[in-house]
Formats: structure tokens, sequence, C-alpha cells
């Protein structure tokens, strides 16, 4: 069936940092591959992501790369994607050091940021840039339903506008309670370039250098979709769960 072009007022390239090492699942990968590359479910992880970057919302893909660069690089050429392929290296470490260097090569105002060591399934990137270019923020976080709150960034949102007021990583009180369920974000955010003079490495030069500070200034809009399983597999215990969900549910 024809994938309809999607109706938007803004263009969108993407940045999809590649630098992580996956040093905690060493025992299954023997460090042979970097962490985006690790087989989940029969495909790589970075496969994943790109599945949902459709290029007729997102025609430029920038590969923020580090760790095994050249593994990256031969794998994204050898995919032949249909998108305009650009990569970039590192200055600085962390994932804000990554988005923020391969920002520098996307032309576009507006940009999707994606982790590339997740998954997440059932995500509908129409609906989100639909939902983001209704808000008034500078960015928007994808979010959705899930337990094992420990392994994750809690969010809280106000009911009546979506505005996240409070995000919480990984606190270790939901280890006694694993089976609770809480709103996670699920490492895919929309961001206007103007947005990124509020990162602020002083906050962490991770995901908080970049999301606490568009949430303390009320910048950060959650699109809230619980049909998207989310995994973040950084353990051999996640990597069993995610493969066998996958397995299942193909």
């Amino acid at each position: 069936m024809r994938v309809g072009v999607c109706e938007k007022s803004r263009e969108y390239g993407s940045v999809l940092p590649c630098g992580g090492k996956g040093s905690r699942l060493t025992p299954l990968s023997g460090d042979l591959l970097p962490k985006s590359l690790f087989r989940v479910g029969g495909k790589e992880l970075i496969q994943y992501s790109l599945d949902v970057l459709r290029p007729d919302i997102t025609r430029r893909l920038v590969f923020a790369i580090d760790h095994k660069a050249g593994d990256i690089r031969a794998w994204v050429h050898a995919a032949n994607l249909p998108h305009i392929v650009e990569f970039s290296e590192q200055t600085e470490p962390g994932v804000l050091g990554a988005i923020v260097s391969g920002a520098s090569h996307v032309k576009e105002d507006s940009l999707f940021a994606c982790n590339t060591d997740e998954i997440r399934t059932g995500l509908n990137l129409e609906a989100i840039v639909k939902f983001h270019e209704a808000q008034s923020t500078l960015a928007t976080l994808v979010a959705t339903y899930t337990n094992q709150l420990y392994r994750h960034r809690l969010l809280e949102v106000r009911e009546h506008d979506n505005i996240v007021t409070r995000t919480a990583l990984k606190s270790e009180e939901y280890k006694l309670h694993p089976e609770k369920i809480g709103l996670v974000n699920t490492g895919f955010l929309v961001i206007e370039k103007e947005a990124m003079d509020l990162f602020d490495a002083n906050y962490s030069r991770d995901w908080s250098g970049i999301i606490d500070p568009l949430c303390d200034a009320g910048q950060l809009s959650a699109y809230i979709d619980g049909r998207i399983q989310y995994f973040n597999v950084g353990t051999p215990e996640e990597y069993a769960e995610a493969d066998a969900y996958l397995k299942q549910n193909p």
C-alpha cells in the first residue's frame, strides 16, 4: 500500500547518535560491534529507528559517529537508504555533543533527534509531527507507558497542555516495585534549532543536558502514545526481554 505524503508546515532533518559502546552488553557482543549494530529480534538496533524515519517526512539523516565509526559508515552505505545521508564526527562527549555536532550538518530549522540503540515499535511519525506543529514549545519528546521504571526517565506532564514539568532519571526506588507503570521518555525528540540555545552541559553531557533545561524553561511538550512498545537495550537482561518480544511480535 502506498504511504501518503505527510502534510507539514516545516522541513525536518534528523540526527541519529551512533557513538554508544554498549559496554554492559559485552558478555553478549564481545565488543566486536558498536552498540547500534547489535542485532536484536533479527535486525540491527539502528534499523528500528530508520524504520520510522520516513523519507517523505525527513529527507536528511545525519549519523553522529564516534566509537567504531568505520563500522557505522560501512553499514549505512551498504543499506542504500532513500535519504540524503551525512556523517558528523563528535568533538564533545555524550549525547549532547553528538546532537550538537550532528545538527551543524542539518540545513532544516527543525529536526528529529533519535537514539539508535533503543527500540520503539508502533511509533507514528506523521502524528508526532502534527502534534509538535500544533504546540507552542521549542521541543517535543515522545513518551509511552511502561514498567521497570528504574531503567527509564520518568516524566511528569500537565494534563491540559502536555507540557513536561519534571523528569526523573532511573529512580532507584522503583527497583522495589518493578510492576509499577509510569510515563517515560523513549529517546525520540523533535527539536527546533533555536531550542539548542537552551542546552546546558552543566546539567549533564547526556540527555539531561538537553531535556531538563527545556523542561525548566517550559519549552518541552510530551507526545504520549501508549501503543508504543519501548525497549532500552542496555543490559543482557533487557536484551533478552526485547528479543523475546520482537520474536513473538515480528
